[in-house]
């Protein structure tokens, strides 16, 4: 009688591909150095962070410096586990990623972006030049993984790389710098960088990446700034030549996300342009929030360009729906202010 048996036997001993396969998952070895790679960066399991005084200080309390950290599960997107001495007579403590000494936690959560008044670089200074450019391009190397994931991995490790640069950045600069990865992917005027997966790759290359987007953010916010002071109504204007620059700035802030080079998402970038300027000019936030929902009523799509009689209908409803007065139209006296704004 053929024994079926032992071929099978012969093939799951000496064949990895074929163990894998009739599990269909990485066998609990494999799982452990996965996590490994994972936390160190490194095939090897060898810390490459270099050393920085006071590190030390940051072992969890209770576990000697030295012992063994090993890790209970399935290699995940959280390193949550249990950390144990080598003797098993030594009690286990629980540990969590959050009190490790990663960038991420020790600056604040971003808190958003909502109000231009986290934004204005009128109320946020920003100071530039060679040495800080230097001092920040070294911040970001220390944090790029010598070994990166790639798609094998999921880009775990290029995505937390982005979270550890995102808050160096708010750390040193303050909140409104956390728009610098607002990439044209989605919706945002950043060119200089795309996401973690597609633009952490060597120090180097990632660090100058990182000061190209910061400066490219600042650039765009200060372009804002003075749109927003060249739109603006005059503070002693009626409420019909309110409307009128309301209708204007619409129509040129609309005009401006469009050619920003956003892709699919540029209708979500000029909503929040729109709500900003008019944070810039007085309204409250949710004034503010309200008032652009209403005249822009869906009429902006992703992937879609408007056309102008669109672009000028939601300019208008706009004017009107802060105003209670239509905006004028086509009037002489206001020619050379349109050749001012159309000059944009």
């Amino acid at each position: 009688m053929l024994d079926l048996k032992t071929p099978h036997l012969q093939r799951l001993i000496s064949d990895d591909d074929y163990r894998r396969m009739l599990g269909k998952r990485l066998h609990i070895t494999e799982a452990r150095h996965c996590l490994l790679r994972m936390f160190f960066f490194d095939r090897r399991g060898e810390v490459r962070q270099h050393y920085r005084g006071g590190m030390e200080d940051q072992w969890p309390r209770g576990v000697p410096a030295g012992k063994t950290i090993r890790h209970r599960g399935a290699c995940g997107p959280r390193l949550g586990g249990l950390i144990t001495s080598d003797r098993k007579s030594r009690p286990a403590l629980t540990y969590n990623r959050d009190s490790l000494p990663f960038p991420e936690n020790l600056v604040p959560p971003a808190a958003g972006l909502r109000s231009w008044d986290d934004l204005d670089p009128a109320r946020h200074p920003f100071r530039w030049d060679a040495d800080e450019e230097a001092r920040l391009r070294t911040l970001v190397r220390e944090w790029v993984p010598p070994v990166l994931s790639g798609m094998a991995g999921w880009w775990q490790g290029e995505r937390w790389c982005e979270k550890q640069l995102d808050a160096i950045i708010r750390g040193r600069y303050g909140n409104w710098a956390q728009g610098w990865n607002w990439c044209y992917l989605y919706g945002g005027p950043i060119g200089s960088w795309v996401t973690g997966p597609s633009s952490v790759t060597t120090p180097e290359e990632t660090a100058a990446r990182v000061v190209a987007a910061l400066l490219e953010w600042r650039q765009w916010l200060e372009d804002m700034a003075r749109r927003f002071a060249e739109l603006a109504p005059p503070p002693e204007a009626s409420p019909e030549d309110r409307s009128w620059h309301v209708e204007r700035a619409c129509v040129r802030l609309v005009t401006v996300a469009l050619d920003s080079g956003a892709e699919g998402g540029w209708h979500g970038q000029a909503a929040q342009v729109l709500r900003w300027f008019l944070n810039s000019t007085g309204s409250d936030q949710v004034e503010a929030e309200q008032a652009v929902e209403r005249a822009i009523g869906g009429r902006f799509e992703s992937w879609v360009t408007p056309g102008r009689t669109v672009i000028e209908s939601v300019g208008e409803d706009l004017a009107v729906g802060l105003t209670g007065h239509a905006p004028y139209q086509d009037h002489r006296d206001r020619a050379a202010l349109e050749d001012f704004h159309d000059r944009g």
